[in-house]
């Protein structure tokens, strides 16, 4: 939800898109989170030198009813730059990691040991290591396709995609035909 305010019955707000909005079902005489509009997935930022492999991290800002689990999905806008070689487990378990034909990948993962509780925050979901093929710079997209607390109630964050910069590195040395790896 973007820019809503919620109102009662007289209009008077109730509720903007940043605080999270709860329901409440009279009948059951229950209240639900339906959604923190201030939790964010996220993609890191990485600058390499070269055409050597790194690693960059999606990570989750804030789960105030905790994570039981996931399906996100990553893809470079420009596969011509970068290829998802892996993904690794972080603070979640991955169940299942799909690198598909099209660059991209879907990674599904759930909290078996119930570490991401109430109140989370700084959460590194799953590790991504990325195989420069050439020089540029590209972004890494994402999409949640499902997120859901510990209640199984879904969380709906924002997201912000990773940006990719490779650079060329130091020159060869004189009679060398490749650049130094270490140039200390």
């Amino acid at each position: 939800l973007h820019d809503v305010t919620y109102e009662n019955s007289n209009h008077e707000a109730i509720a903007s898109r940043s605080d999270p909005i709860f329901l409440y079902n009279e009948t059951l005489g229950t209240i639900s989170v339906v959604e923190d509009a201030n939790s964010k997935v996220t993609i890191g930022d990485r600058s390499t030198t070269g055409l050597g492999e790194t690693t960059t991290t999606a990570s989750l800002s804030k789960a105030p009813n905790g994570l039981s689990g996931f399906t996100i999905t990553i893809e470079p806008a420009n596969n011509n730059i970068v290829e998802i070689q892996n993904i690794e487990e972080a603070d979640v378990s991955v169940i299942d990691t799909e690198i598909k034909q099209d660059g991209s990948a879907e990674i599904t993962a759930t909290d078996f040991d119930k570490e991401i509780d109430s109140g989370s925050k700084n959460i590194d979901l799953f590790d991504i290591r990325l195989a420069p093929q050439q020089f540029g710079t590209t972004d890494v997209d994402l999409t949640v396709k499902r997120m859901d607390n510990t209640a199984g109630e879904a969380i709906n964050p924002q997201t912000s995609a990773g940006t990719l910069d490779v650079g060329q590195g130091p020159p060869p040395l004189p009679d060398q035909a490749n650049a130094p790896r270490d140039p200390n």
